[in-house]
């Protein structure tokens, strides 16, 4: 009797594993860690640089990856792009337009302190 109760005490931990895998939900957009991937390029978008650096570029990439990840990520990206877009000064929007190019990733919307992120969401992906 012990025997068959640890056969099926295995069972059903393997059963709960294999649940927690299958439903375990994606990873969460972090607004605070986008923000620090984005701040070398802080410079080309207040104008001062006149291209992105390569840094900037490889952080746009991985805050677009980290977007396209799930549909709430790409919500969350949205919103916290906003709202970095409201707090820092002197952003160049036409810079902010041209970024996405520069750095070989599509958006088809345009970063803006007043975009309605529940109306159009915000998209990311890399150029194939």
């Amino acid at each position: 009797m012990a025997k068959r109760t640890t056969v099926h005490s295995c069972v059903w931990l393997m059963m709960m594993v294999l649940a927690f895998l299958i439903v375990r939900p994606a990873k969460s957009f972090d607004c605070i860690n986008a923000q620090i991937e984005l701040i070398p390029c802080l410079s080309f978008l207040q104008a001062a640089d006149p291209t992105p650096s390569f840094e900037c570029c490889s952080g746009a990439q991985d805050v677009a990856n980290n977007a396209n990840s799930s549909k709430d990520n790409l919500q969350s990206a949205c919103e916290c792009l906003k709202s970095a877009a409201q707090t820092y000064p002197d952003i160049n929007f036409d810079s902010a337009k041209n970024l996405p190019a520069l750095c070989n990733i599509s958006l088809n919307i345009t970063i803006d302190p007043n975009i309605d992120c529940t109306r159009y969401g915000c998209f990311f992906h890399k150029k194939s």
